[in-house]
């Protein structure tokens, strides 16, 4: 790091003009060499302040600045460099009047508790003029919350890092509450070692007050006492502080499990009711088709059925028909036999025991064989005439959504199931 010689803003090495007043660094140190123009030590490049006279080398350089100029432009410009110097001058004392403000902020916001804003406020005044004390001296104060703390680590590194920076110079003149801080905490300092002091003593007299005691007491039989109840005391606290840890890591591990599936059970019925939702749009979307296709496909459904029920009622004419003609014709073998004297009166017996049930078997079954018939006509007629594609294809779409629906829902319900009974290990 080094410092602009016009300004003392703190510049990286590598920089050959100032960031703030456009300064040349470079040529300044060019033209000015490593030397005070007051004493003539020998001073780092960029360094305010004479290490061995104590000159300000910054106003030095610009008086000759103005000199040089002088010289240039003749005698009679002389007005003119005392007009810069007392620019200068004034300009130092507009800065000075700054940082004396900062200063006043920054204890003004320790007043009322902004340290972070003062702590912004001091690291600024430092890095301005890292020479000035004030802006360590704020920083204690930041660090001391208002010079309230007398000790402690902040406050301590705030100290040492002033003290490094400004070497053996004391700052604690440049602010009286500050002297009167240092004295608080050389006081405190003090009544602390006493403090300490006094504690010593104390525990020293207590020992031997101890040791005093312990010589009066039969020192064998209450050691060993002592350490036995204390043995079986430490034993069962133990035991019981096991039973106990072990009692409530299963309670933990219930409780986390039951938590677990809360959460997990609450999150599935989450997706699940989004899912029936969509559902629903969709079955909402899809219904005025499907109601409507529904009830043409059942207005011509029930025009077929009455079709079909018009074949099973001619089939039923028909079945009685054939029945009726073959009992007919029975009857009438049984009238040809009657009158033939050729037949003996014992096969007329076995003609009517046994012709009559064969010939009511042979009408029901030709019966049923037509009737069957008629049916099956009516059946296929039923089928193929019913077939409707569209229909079909919005039911199937509709009783899918209504098939998913009730799985959801009943997903739902076990999911609920599992909660309330998580519930119920939560107590």
């Amino acid at each position: 790091m080094k410092i602009c010689p016009e300004c003392g803003a703190q510049l990286q090495d590598a920089v050959k003009f100032c960031t703030k007043c456009g300064c040349s660094v470079a040529q300044h140190e060019a033209e000015k060499g490593a030397f005070c123009p007051e004493c003539g030590a020998r001073v780092e490049a960029g360094t305010l302040f004479c290490p061995e006279c104590g000159c300000r080398l910054d106003a030095v350089r610009a008086e000759e600045t103005a000199a040089e100029a002088g010289g240039a432009g003749g005698i009679g410009d002389l007005a003119d460099i005392e007009s810069g110097i007392d620019a200068l001058l004034e300009k130092q004392e507009e800065e000075e009047a700054l940082f004396q403000q900062k200063f006043a902020k920054a204890r003004s916001l320790c007043i009322r508790g902004k340290y972070s804003e003062a702590e912004a406020v001091c690291n600024e005044m430092t890095d301005e003029r890292p020479e000035d004390p004030r802006g360590y001296i704020g920083l204690i104060r930041v660090a001391s919350k208002n010079y309230t703390l007398l000790e402690g680590a902040a406050i301590e590194g705030q100290i040492r890092v002033a003290a490094q920076i400004l070497k053996d110079e004391q700052f604690g003149g440049a602010d009286e509450e500050y002297a009167a801080y240092e004295r608080r905490r050389a006081e405190h300092a003090a009544a602390l070692r006493e403090e300490e002091r006094r504690r010593k003593e104390a525990e020293e007299r207590a020992k031997k007050a101890e040791e005093e005691r312990l010589r009066l007491l039969d020192k064998q039989k209450r050691e060993a006492e002592e350490a036995e109840r204390r043995r079986k005391a430490e034993q069962e606290k133990k035991e019981r502080e096991q039973r106990e840890k072990e009692r409530l890591e299963a309670r933990n591990r219930r409780v986390t499990a039951a938590r677990k599936t809360i959460e997990e059970c609450t999150a599935k019925i989450g997706d699940i009711q989004k899912e029936l939702y969509e559902l629903s749009k969709e079955k909402e979307k899809i219904q005025p088709d499907y109601e409507a296709k529904k009830a043409a496909y059942e207005k011509k459904t029930e025009k077929r059925k009455k079709k079909s029920d018009g074949f099973d009622r001619w089939g039923m004419r028909v079945s009685f028909i054939t029945a009726g003609v073959v009992m007919l014709v029975f009857a009438l073998v049984f009238a040809l036999s009657s009158v033939l004297d050729s037949w003996h009166t014992a096969l007329k017996v076995i003609f009517i025991v046994i012709g009559t049930p064969v010939a009511g078997v042979v009408a029901a079954f030709l019966g049923a064989f037509v009737s069957g018939i008629t049916e099956a006509i009516a059946v296929g007629d039923m089928k193929e005439s019913i077939k409707d594609p569209a229909y079909e294809e919005v039911r199937e779409k509709y009783d899918g959504i209504v098939g998913k629906e009730s799985a959801l829902k009943g997903k739902i319900d076990s999911l609920t199931e599992e909660i309330k009974r998580a519930k119920t290990e939560l107590g």
